[in-house]
């Protein structure tokens, strides 16, 4: 989950579930570093999978959601699903009672995605936005195979600059971008990017499935408020 105060909201882009997972694990700290009471919200990219490129064309697209349940290809785990139009893959959703149900469940996953979109326009209104985008789950490679190169999760200059330019761009308002990664999952010119509030933050590799480590990411955080 995101999280979002009356003046600062802090949230995810993706690339994974990564991001909103060390989000909400650290909102405590975050609204102590911002003088501002965070509380956990739900936005469109929080528990997706999504190349950063494919979350900027998202941002942009009117198709935020797929027409019928026919646009949707089952994937390689039971109960997930790939998007093609969109280049994402749904994770967490379309179950009933936990089962998977995609006719049954689409019209109110259709309707919680349209909130979710809602919540994203209304950012606006908030005083400072920071998203945060990362590629540094481990376990990216292993569930999506040969998928995993055919979606580019490698962040460059490019696909970072134009994810952090749609979400301005559909807010109408400059927000901030911290973008974590590893160095084997991004470029090295990626230093160099001349971005205005763009934050790099390489880290290391740590041996969690897809959580990330909690102590690596609360100082990443410390260092990006202080």
């Amino acid at each position: 989950m995101s999280v979002v105060g009356e003046k600062l909201a802090v949230v995810s882009l993706g690339s994974s579930c990564q991001s909103a997972h060390q989000i909400k694990q650290n909102a405590a700290m975050l609204s102590a570093l911002a003088g501002d009471e965070l509380t956990p919200k739900r936005f469109p990219f929080d528990w997706v999978i999504c190349p950063v490129a494919r979350t900027g064309e998202w941002i942009r697209s009117s198709d935020r959601f797929p027409q019928s349940p026919m646009e949707l290809s089952p994937y390689k785990q039971d109960g997930t699903f790939h998007w093609k139009k969109q280049g994402m893959f749904f994770w967490h959703d379309f179950r009933q009672q936990k089962a998977v149900d995609v006719e049954g469940t689409f019209s109110l996953t259709r309707d919680k995605y349209d909130r979710f979109f809602n919540s994203f326009d209304d950012l606006r209104k908030r005083e400072r936005v920071i998203f945060v985008v990362s590629n540094t789950q481990n376990n990216l490679v292993s569930v999506l195979g040969d998928d995993y190169q055919k979606g580019c999760f490698t962040f460059t200059p490019e696909n970072t600059r134009a994810v952090k330019q749609s979400a301005e761009v559909a807010l109408g308002k400059p927000c901030e971008l911290l973008v974590v990664t590893y160095d084997e999952r991004s470029v090295p010119a990626l230093e160099s990017l001349p971005e205005e509030r763009m934050t790099i933050a390489r880290i290391r590799p740590d041996d969690s499935e897809w959580k990330g480590d909690d102590a690596t990411w609360s100082a990443l955080f410390q260092r990006y408020f202080g």
